[in-house]
């Protein structure tokens, strides 16, 4: 039989024994040890889950930035991210075409910014069908001044929300309601919290 030391009082006992038989002593593992690697296995699987959750997080935003990392667009300038593609069409800086019953503030004038967006989100990914554009996606600036959109268009016939499934296509137009002596005025466009801002400037 094979024998081994035991560790408190020396005498020869079985190799396999967890207790000394001679002085009663354990010959396990201690449990305070034991616990302590139980904690370390459990804090590296807590730190190895918050990582892969934080790039699949940070995965998801950047897939709504654009892919060519720009973050301001001219008129005739596209913005494409992995789901969306959105061409910059226009900008009327003398918008005038709305209801007659509209009213524009003292000294302010509208200024329209115009896309024409297509669903590019490929067949073979799991996300949503349907990509939403939606005048709340968007924000209007004059000379880096926080401006309000231009909303008194109810009955106009000017869509501010644009659903699109996989392959189509639609116009969206933006309406600021900004000075008239304003020298910038321009959109910026966020798709959800934690996306980077991108901005359209008006000619």
């Amino acid at each position: 039989m094979k024998t081994k030391k035991c560790k408190y009082c020396k005498e020869d006992i079985a190799k396999n024994a967890k207790r000394c038989p001679k002085c009663g002593g354990k010959l396990g593992m201690p449990t305070w040890l034991k616990i302590i690697i139980v904690l370390v296995i459990i804090f590296v699987c807590l730190v190895a889950c918050v990582n892969s959750c934080a790039n699949e997080v940070d995965k998801a935003f950047k897939s709504y930035d654009d892919q060519n990392g720009k973050t301001s667009f001219k008129v005739g300038e596209t913005f494409e991210s992995k789901h969306i593609k959105m061409h910059f069409d226009s900008s009327n800086s003398d918008f005038k075409k709305y209801s007659e019953y509209a009213t524009v503030k003292e000294g302010y004038k509208v200024v329209q910014f115009t896309f024409t967006a297509e669903n590019i989100t490929k067949d073979d990914e799991e996300d949503d069908d349907d990509y939403l554009l939606d005048y709340t996606d968007f924000d209007c600036y004059a000379d880096d001044e926080d401006m309000e959109q231009f909303y008194s268009v109810e009955g106009a016939g000017l869509d501010t929300q644009l659903k699109l499934t996989r392959g189509k296509k639609g116009t969206l137009s933006i309406y600021c309601e900004v000075p008239k002596d304003s020298k910038k005025v321009t959109v910026e466009y966020k798709h959800m919290l934690g996306d980077k801002n991108h901005e359209f400037i008006a000619e």
